[in-house]
């Protein structure tokens, strides 16, 4: 992906993270990550109950992968 990859380049331009990518280069935080957001959101589903979608979700395609761009919700009730 980049040339010299062993070197800290601070100046370098990026081309997109690695970060949740697939084979040898797969983040190593992913599964705690998705854990917990698991649990942030089950928390917030649980206090507030009544939340809704206000709106569709936008999503950006990164990559291969659809990344949410925005999640309008509103709490009805």
């Amino acid at each position: 992906m980049f040339t010299e990859p062993d070197r800290l380049d601070i100046t370098r331009s990026t081309t997109g993270h690695l970060g949740f990518g697939h084979g040898p280069h797969f983040c190593l935080g992913a599964s705690i990550a998705r854990a917990q957001a698991e649990i942030a959101l089950g928390a917030l589903l649980k206090r507030y109950p009544e939340l809704a979608f206000a709106a569709e979700p936008k999503r950006n395609c990164d990559g291969g992968t659809w990344r949410l761009a925005a999640l309008p919700v509103r709490l009805t009730g």
